[in-house]
């Protein structure tokens, strides 16, 4: 399948399910650049790694962000799932780039381990945060998800 047809095909399959307009041109374009990425790799590697190694080049030599990198992942899972039809992709339990812990960002850290300093009114202040109902609720659901 050239080029041409596989985008073709999968913007069949993106109209045939609906799919918003700004994602069939998202996918369109992520798959334009694979396949143009497919001519310059090594004919030996296996689909896997020449994935791998577009994603990695994305990140490298065109300094993207994770998110777009998660993108671009999507659109070419996309198109061998429902375009190709291989259910039993070897991406199928690909994983997204890790994103910070959102419990984290919102739980200051000076909250899961209190500060010590040797003025009594910091120490008195320390002494009160660490006996409140909510920093226990805190410490015990960290705790529990570790």
């Amino acid at each position: 399948m050239n080029t041409a047809q596989a985008l073709e095909r999968m913007c069949q399959v993106i109209r045939r399910q609906h799919k918003a307009l700004a994602t069939e041109d998202c996918y369109l374009f992520w798959l334009r650049r694979y396949m143009g990425a497919l001519h310059q790799m090594p004919a030996h590697l296996t689909s896997e790694k020449k994935l791998e190694r577009f994603l990695t080049d994305l990140a490298l030599r065109c300094d993207v962000a994770a998110s777009t990198q998660n993108q671009a992942l999507h659109a070419i899972l996309y198109f061998y799932r429902f375009v190709r039809s291989f259910s039993n992709s070897p991406w199928q339990m690909s994983t997204p780039c890790e994103r910070p812990d959102p419990f984290m960002s919102v739980m200051p850290q000076r909250l899961l381990k209190p500060r010590r300093s040797s003025r009594p009114s910091q120490i008195k202040a320390d002494t009160q945060q660490i006996s409140s109902p909510a920093y226990c609720m805190a410490v015990a659901f960290v705790s529990a998800n570790h």
